[in-house]
């Protein structure tokens, strides 16, 4: 072999690696720079959108929240009516989801929430299981992407009581509606997008939500830079007034809950590590980009992410690096390839 030729191997390998340094620095300093300036944060742990039959995946995580300001009906970002105010919120999300084959999914989760409101020297407090959910999703592919048709139905377990002044941990509303997805992998790229329509009870204004997702991979490690929001899309039965003084008396007037015709956007940025190809640890905070008649605050969280394979094909010889059914095993008439084209955590 000439000698030039084992010189040459090693620096392509290497500009190879520094041009995929390069692209993921990029997208996340464009992020950073986009999401700093601003303080909402909406980011929510995921469960996965891989149809591997069979298999169950789980979804444990904390998140925090705390705000001490508004956008108001015109946009602007305004502090809560009374000085030193906050509120303030923690809970655990539970979770889960199964492939009942290449085409068919259902989810299904539960959450617990505590809120707390305060206000010069007085603080009050609430909390309980908030929201019942779940979702049946069935899968298009393409050749160049695949879409997700998804139903949802979330089911609130809290009822709040506009004649009490405890601090609001939901919107007490029941939730119908769906949502269409849009997933592609491009080498160790994945970006996905999501438009919905989500219909609301209790008075409250239906939803137009999106969500625009680009994620890096880069062996165990992914990078996720979310742009998520919603639209009102029907007009809430009660005015901005009459809204707005009930969450004074019961939220510190904070618009997280309940607000008249709420308008977000923010962007969210995410971790994951897998340590197998059956647990993950994700964390994450996000940024608001705009809103009116929302809350204007800071989010964080933690979570765990279990996937749950079949008894099949676990192997003795290394139980934690199971490996998924080869192409000759009949299954499907998709390629392995193929059928692991989205990432296992959104």
């Amino acid at each position: 072999m000439p000698k030039y030729a084992t010189s040459i191997a090693p620096e392509l390998a290497n500009r190879k690696k520094r041009a995929n340094t390069n692209l993921f620095l990029l997208t996340f300093a464009f992020a950073l720079v986009v999401s700093f300036p601003f303080r909402q944060s909406l980011a929510k742990p995921q469960l996965s959108k891989a149809f591997r039959p069979q298999w169950f995946e789980t979804l444990v995580s904390y998140e925090n929240y705390f705000s001490v300001s508004n956008y108001s009906s015109s946009g602007h970002s305004v502090a809560l009516p009374s000085s030193g105010s906050f509120w303030s919120s923690s809970g655990f999300d539970f979770s889960s989801r199964y492939a009942f084959s290449y085409r068919l999914a259902a989810t299904a989760g539960l959450n617990y929430i505590t809120a707390q409101a305060s206000q010069a020297n007085v603080t009050r407090f609430n909390g309980g299981m908030q929201t019942l959910k779940g979702g049946v999703e069935y899968k298009i592919p393409t050749s160049y992407a695949d879409f997700v048709a998804e139903g949802v139905v979330h089911a609130s377990l809290y009822q709040p009581n506009e004649n009490s002044t405890r601090p609001l941990y939901g919107d007490g509303a029941q939730v119908i509606g769906g949502h269409f997805w849009m997933l592609q992998r491009v080498g160790q790229l994945f970006w996905h997008g999501r438009a919905g329509l989500l219909f609301r009870s209790d008075g409250l204004s239906s939803l137009l939500p999106y969500q625009l997702g680009l994620h890096w991979r880069p062996g165990s490690w992914t990078f996720s830079s979310i742009l998520e929001g919603s639209w009102s899309l029907l007009s809430d039965t009660a005015g901005d007034t009459q809204r707005n003084n009930y969450l004074r008396r019961s939220n510190v007037g904070s618009m997280i809950y309940r607000s008249a015709n709420p308008i977000t956007h923010s962007l969210d940025l995410q971790i994951k590590y897998d340590i197998t190809q059956q647990f993950g640890f994700l964390g994450g905070m996000g940024m608001s980009l705009w809103g009116r008649n929302s809350s204007e605050g800071s989010r964080y969280f933690f979570a765990m992410d279990i996937h749950w394979p079949p008894v099949s094909i676990i192997t003795n010889k290394n139980p934690l690096k199971n490996t998924l059914p080869s192409k000759s095993s009949g299954h499907d008439e998709e390629s392995e390839e193929k059928r692991d084209q989205t990432p296992l955590s959104l």
